[in-house]
Parts: C-alpha cells; structure tokens; sequence
C-alpha cells in the first residue's frame, strides 16, 4: 500500500470515528457539539474527495456530513436563507461542496 493510500485511509477512519461523536452529541441535546464535530468531519471529507474526486464512497461520506448539518439547523428551526456563517447552527447557510457559503438555489 502507498503511503498515500495509507493517509487516506486514516483520514477516512479519523472522519467515521468523528461523525460518531457528532451524532452521539446531537442524540445528547448538545447541538454545538455535534456541529463543531460535523464542521472537522466536512474538513476531512473535502480533503478525502480532493484526493481521489471519482470515489463515491468518499462523496458519499461528504453528502453525510453535510446531512448532519442541515439536521442540525431543521431540529432548531434555524431554516432562513439569510445567514452567512458556516461556524455555528446559528449562522449556517447553504454549502457548496468546497465549503463557501452559495446562495439559495430555489
């Protein structure tokens, strides 16, 4: 195995052991939590789908993380298409896949 092969496959560990924790925050009642959890495990997966863009495995986990996400704003009614930060359930707005706030597409 190729040593990139082998960081890759770290990375994807790392990023199934921190969408654990976000869920197991969120099912907690500590949204914050599971937000700044969800926002390292998007990292990892931009960095997993930049590396190798034709695995859908890898974009798949990337569709995850961003599902989480939108969990989070639904359970607190937190919809309006105004916000314009990615940092907190507070202020998310609509992602594109490399992670930069784009506007509503409806």
């Amino acid at each position: 195995m190729r040593a990139r092969d082998t960081v890759l496959q770290i990375l994807n560990e790392i990023s199934s052991k921190v969408l654990e924790e976000g869920d197991f925050a969120l099912a907690h009642g500590k949204p914050d939590e599971a937000w700044a959890e969800f926002e390292n495990r998007l990292r990892i997966c931009e960095r997993l789908v930049e590396a190798d863009p034709d695995n859908p495995i890898l974009q798949e986990s990337l569709a995850w993380t961003y599902e989480r996400l939108g969990k989070i704003r639904r359970e607190e009614g937190n919809l309006r298409r105004d916000h314009t930060s990615t940092t907190s359930p507070r202020g998310a707005n609509n992602c594109s896949r490399d992670g930069r706030t784009t506007p509503d597409s409806r």
